[in-house]
């Protein structure tokens, strides 16, 4: 009897893990950041405009782990 393999919780979650443990990825995609870390970033009602995007800054963050 074969049982089919459990849904993922998190959908997208091979495309992720397949970045996530590449030694060499040290920046992600503006499509990866959209989908993957935008949604959990939130911004105070009244900080000044930001002159970098958080795109930019998160790879820099990146680059330095």
């Amino acid at each position: 009897m074969d049982v089919p393999a459990p849904a993922t919780a998190w959908p997208g979650v091979n495309q992720w893990s397949s970045w996530a443990f590449d030694a060499g990825s040290t920046s992600l995609t503006l499509e990866q950041f959209d989908e993957f870390v935008l949604p959990h970033l939130t911004r105070g009602r009244r900080e000044p405009p930001l002159t970098l995007s958080l795109h930019v800054i998160f790879n820099y963050v990146l680059q330095l782990l």
